[in-house]
């Protein structure tokens, strides 16, 4: 069909130009008017498809006869008018039609040259304009499918990115020489790799960027190259070759003016402009008390907290959203580390007594084994695509109300450094990475006597995983890329097949804690280069996710039979959880019916957590569980002594334990109320749930950035 309402129209086009206006041509004007007519038409085809919404080449039969009609009167008209006009000037030149024609121009010559430096100020404005709006309307428009909370009509971000504007306007009109050049040019490449970037993140992963992710987590972006083709439409390629068309202009306008002379009162008076908008804006999102929980209705608090990505995006525009990432960001890195007695006085809150119960110390001296599943979802959690896993969760103990939590991006390290510490990763990325773990899983299984042990297929350098393993004391970090071995790329497989690495992370000798993170069913699922070794497995996306998983499986299958082999198995307890959903896949209403989700928007979904051990008998928990929570309750499972003054998790079986779960952007959910999503619900626990969360998490952050468990060992 893209072929038919590209070339066809071109065709007609090019036989009404020889048979109606020229009459004739020669070969060589044949091919150039073709040509011509196939990039007259195509440019309008795109601009159509733009204006009109459509993402993709194939065109409807009704547009496609559309489109050949107006190629069709374009290409009669461009070549028939100037005959026609000057036909029209021949006929009625007596009446001396031409000479008022004439002078009219020669007058409207006179006023452009005469406000020529208005007219082109005006016009880089307006295209300066076009550029940065457009990015930002599209980012929103994209965040806005996913949470309406705020409307793309209010006028707050609109006034955010007119101050931007004008700011960008400033630097490239008024300063001298190759200044305007070099930073304009630098400006608009940020942009344009924040429009590119937030454009692909909300559309993959639900949520904006954020600037933590361009210092730390750049490494995932490579990652996400595979799969973020099928994002890449017709319209998002218009635009970014619209707005280096426009740029392009912009500086060649710029060049034709020259140096332009501002006297200081101007640039006092740009420089107010700037500011009375930006405070008209802040000042139009209104104000909210804090004391009031229906803050979380208002746009004012995402806007002063920052803590909710898309919704901080929403009511402040893209540009002023990444100013207040950057500005967030300084002022963590420059924060005043809180005293140790501060500190204390803050967890004493949220203190509670150790307590014994029916599940305490009944693994205690057994060996423990952590499986953290890439993408292994609840869509693929079955007796055909995991039996060996849907098997252990028949079995063993299965945690059915486990969410996963999707940071905007490397949500898998934020995973594995929140079950393995009991914090949550709050983006503090040099904090957490210099920070002292004295409570970790790893360092607590290492002063009960066992050997700690790491692995990953991976680079060590991917997250910077070596180093934060270190600091969460595992004594061998094992990152197959990094190693002179021989290995298979993504297959988890190979872990327990290959003696070299099976003894490596399996200790006959000694107890053992080992953690594993698998790697096979990372996205993409399409065009992937291990799914196209299968017929049936590149068919589609869902049999791609469940062929990448089933090698997963196959893993935890293999563990199970070595383990037996060498009489290890009784010994031995696996826990097995998802960092987070398989968010690069299509989810069809069919997939979504297997989550129990809190909410589409958010993409916070159900996750598996299952424990094995063939010593326990089976069980289906609904207790809600944060991955805060998993440290304390593997500590009560092996019985070891902890002090619980120091983890802001709950051991799950404790009737202490807090049926909340809570989330980076202060949302929580208890079973019942999404607080996001309550609508007009009030109660006093919807206030006392908020005022938890947010003091639990302000907390969590203060732990972190002050390095606070270095002194309390």
């Amino acid at each position: 069909m893209e072929f038919i309402c590209l070339f066809l129209p071109s065709f007609i086009s090019l036989f009404i130009d020889l048979n109606v206006v020229h009459k004739n041509g020669n070969i060589y004007n044949l091919i150039v008017n073709y040509f011509l007519y196939v990039l007259i038409n195509n440019t309008v085809i795109l601009f159509l498809s733009f204006i009109r919404g459509i993402n993709s080449y194939l065109f409807t039969v009704q547009f496609s006869i559309k489109y050949i009609i107006l190629s069709c009167i374009i290409a009669f008209g461009l070549p028939y008018c100037p005959n026609l006009i000057k036909k029209t000037i021949i006929k009625y030149r007596e009446i001396r039609v031409l000479e008022k024609i004439k002078k009219f121009f020669i007058m409207i010559n006179k006023w452009v040259k005469k406000h020529k430096i208005i007219l082109l100020k005006i016009l880089i404005f307006c295209l300066t304009t076009i550029i940065l709006f457009s990015f930002d309307f599209i980012v929103r428009k994209q965040c806005y499918l996913i949470d309406s909370f705020y409307s793309l009509k209010e006028i707050s971000p609109v006034l955010f990115t007119l101050s931007f504007t004008l700011l960008f306007y400033f630097l490239i009109v008024y300063l001298p020489k190759k200044l305007p050049l070099i930073i304009g040019t630098m400006l608009y490449i940020l942009s344009l790799v924040l429009f590119i970037a937030n454009y692909m993140l909300v559309r993959i992963k639900s949520a904006p960027l954020s600037i933590n992710d361009m210092l730390y987590n750049a490494t995932e972006g490579f990652e996400f190259i595979n799969f973020l083709k099928k994002e890449i439409n017709f319209r998002f390629v218009f635009i970014v070759l619209i707005s280096i068309t426009i740029f392009t202009a912009i500086f060649i306008i710029r060049k034709k003016m020259k140096d332009v002379k501002i006297g200081k009162i101007h640039i006092v008076v740009l420089i107010a402009i700037i500011f009375i908008v930006h405070i008209a804006a802040v000042k139009s999102l209104g104000n909210y008390n804090n004391n009031d929980f229906n803050k979380y209705k208002e746009p004012s608090f995402y806007y002063s907290q920052a803590i909710n990505s898309n919704r901080l995006m929403l009511v402040s525009g893209l540009y002023e959203y990444m100013f207040k990432n950057v500005s967030q960001f300084i002022s963590e890195q420059k924060m005043i580390r809180d005293s140790e007695d501060e500190i204390n006085e803050k967890l004493e809150d949220f203190e509670y007594q150790a307590e014994e119960n029916e599940y305490t110390g009944i693994f205690k001296d057994k060996n423990l084994i952590m499986i953290m599943m890439e993408s292994v979802d609840n869509v693929i959690v079955n007796e055909e695509d995991t039996p060996a896993l849907y098997n252990l969760s028949q079995v063993g103990w299965n945690f059915t109300n486990r969410y996963s939590q999707v940071t905007k991006s490397g949500s898998t390290i934020s995973t594995e450094y929140t079950s393995l510490t009991g914090l949550f990763d709050n983006g503090s990325y040099s904090k957490k990475y210099e920070g002292y773990y004295p409570y970790s899983i790893p360092n607590m299984f290492k002063a009960n006597g066992y050997k700690v042990t790491s692995v990953h297929e991976n680079s060590g350098q991917f997250y910077n995983r070596k180093v934060l393993h270190e600091r969460m004391g595992f004594d061998n970090s094992y990152f197959l890329k990094d190693m002179d071995v021989d290995y298979i790329p993504f297959d988890d497989l190979q872990l327990f097949k290959n003696d070299t690495f099976y003894n490596m992370l399996v200790s006959k000798d000694e107890k053992f804690m080992t953690f594993i993170v698998t790697i096979a069913a990372h996205a993409p699922y399409t065009n992937n280069s291990v799914c196209n070794t299968d017929k049936q497995a590149k068919s589609n996306e869902k049999s791609c996710l469940a062929f990448l998983a089933n090698n997963t499986d196959d893993m935890i299958a293999e563990l199970l039979l070595r383990l037996e082999e060498d009489g290890l198995l009784e010994d031995t307890v696996i826990v097995m959880y998802t960092d987070h959903f398989a968010y690069a896949y299509t989810y069809t209403d069919e997939d979504y019916a297997i989550y129990n989700q809190i909410d589409d928007n958010f993409n916070i979904k159900n996750i598996p957590l299952v424990i094995y051990s063939p010593n326990i008998e089976h069980e289906d928990f609904d207790m809600l569980v944060n991955d805060i929570d998993i440290a304390p309750t593997i500590y009560n499972l092996f019985g070891m002594d902890y002090n619980p003054k120091y983890l802001l998790g709950r051991d799950v079986f404790s009737s202490e334990h807090k049926d909340l779960l809570m989330f980076l952007d202060y949302s929580w959910y208890d079973g019942d109320i999404y607080s996001l999503n309550a609508g007009s619900t009030l109660s006093s626990s919807y206030g006392d749930n908020s005022s938890y969360t947010e003091e639990l998490l302000d907390l969590n952050k203060l732990i972190i950035n002050s390095n606070y468990y270095k002194t309390t060992k």
